[in-house]
């Protein structure tokens, strides 16, 4: 079963933005839920010992969930306007993806962007945390446990590089598996 996604989809550029909203106000709800009937519980019997409060202790374990989430969106950096406009006038028909916050034990991989073409994954990242070599070595490790070979990887810190690349890779042509690959990234991201 798909999750359903609410306003901008993954991917599209102000995607994280969108779910920084939604989860901040599905979480205020739910713990707001959970408050309003423990409240209800104890108005009603005048004590703590009633099967409302025990609703009300239960409906915290989706709020937690729901801000642990929460934390997460609000942690991840999203692309700028300024390097989404830049992008728009070169990208021509390559598939991109923005937004993409990409998570591993060791460290966090904020990707403004990324593309796919004639074999070569690209990426920018305007996060001064973001190691672009290990995201680029997490990026391999998981394309190849998906049986992707034969791929080359580069994460830009520099925007103009980065655009000038987007404009060499045009010249390349389309291959077959580049949508399956962007929506693995899509996947592996938050």
């Amino acid at each position: 079963m798909k999750k359903r996604q609410y306003g901008v989809k993954k991917g599209q550029f102000g995607y994280i933005n969108c779910q920084k909203r939604f989860t901040c106000i599905r979480t205020a709800s739910y713990f707001g839920l959970s408050l309003l009937l423990y409240l209800i519980g104890l108005w009603s019997t005048g004590s703590n010992a009633n099967l409302l409060t025990v609703v009300a202790v239960l409906g915290c374990l989706p709020a937690s969930k729901s801000l642990v989430n929460a934390i997460m969106f609000l942690k991840a950096k999203e692309c700028s306007g300024t390097l989404h406009e830049q992008i728009e006038k070169v990208i021509g028909d390559m598939d991109g993806a923005y937004d993409m916050f990409l998570t591993s034990y060791e460290a966090n991989y904020p990707l403004s962007h990324v593309v796919i073409r004639g074999g070569n994954v690209c990426g920018i990242t305007e996060s001064a945390q973001c190691d672009p070599e290990k995201a680029q070595k997490h990026l391999e490790t998981w394309f190849r446990q998906n049986s992707f070979t034969r791929l080359n990887y580069k994460i830009f810190t520099e925007e103009k590089k980065y655009i000038e690349r987007l404009i060499q890779l045009q010249r390349l042509e389309k291959n077959d598996e580049e949508a399956t690959q962007l929506a693995l990234i899509r996947d592996l991201s938050l």
